[in-house]
């Protein structure tokens, strides 16, 4: 409708021809595009909105009756349920845009969760050459004696790379929650705006690439 209302010059002309591809229109005014804005991506950065209101914990009422009917405590990176279809395809956004602030370290899982600032994928890699551990969470990793990370086990288990990371990654001197923190944001928040401009905005397909991926 926009194309149309953009290209066509006539109003009872039912055919137009398109000068521009629509992609190039919607890139930034830098980009030599007119920014303007895809409707398909602004809905799944609205429907991000939704999903990370899930994803970061957030106590409202209709979170709360999703998560009592649907997720039956799963947690919502973990869910594939198609009552989730909206739902669904924003999650690699959120997962993508964002990144774990370790508090007890008790919902955030070691080896698949963003948690690890100083590394590209923001999660460690395994060791090929020994058998993989029997604890997933974050927790099990902190001594109970001394507050600090187990640093052998880490070292046993985690490439160089990854256990050089998690070791400089600090444990909150006060006992809090773990808390999902947005990337996308100086203040970690979330916002419509944020997503679209991570993913979508001028010349960047990233947004379209993660969404694919979960869909297969």
């Amino acid at each position: 409708m926009v194309r149309k209302f953009w290209w066509q010059t006539k109003p009872k002309v039912s055919g137009f021809l398109p000068l521009k591809a629509w992609k190039d229109i919607c890139k930034l005014k830098d980009l030599d595009g007119l920014g303007f804005r895809r409707f398909k991506d602004m809905n799944l950065a609205l429907i991000a909105k939704l999903g990370w209101k899930i994803a970061s914990g957030e106590d409202c009422l209709w979170t709360r009756m999703l998560k009592a009917k649907y997720l039956q405590n799963e947690m919502f990176f973990k869910r594939n349920s198609w009552v989730w279809q909206g739902l669904i395809k924003s999650r690699k956004l959120i997962r993508k845009g964002s990144c774990y602030r370790i508090g007890d370290g008790s919902s955030i899982d070691f080896w698949n969760d963003s948690w690890i600032p100083d590394l590209e994928n923001k999660t460690p890699l395994a060791r090929e050459d020994v058998d993989g551990p029997n604890w997933r969470r974050v927790f099990e990793l902190r001594d109970e004696r001394t507050g600090l990370w187990k640093e052998s086990e880490i070292r046993f288990f985690c490439t160089e790379e990854s256990a050089e990371a998690i070791l400089k990654v600090s444990w909150p001197h006060v006992e809090c929650r773990d808390k999902l923190i947005w990337k996308g944001n100086e203040e970690g928040k979330f916002s419509v705006r944020s997503c679209y401009r991570t993913f979508f905005e001028g010349d960047q397909s990233s947004g379209r690439i993660v969404v694919e991926a979960e869909d297969s």
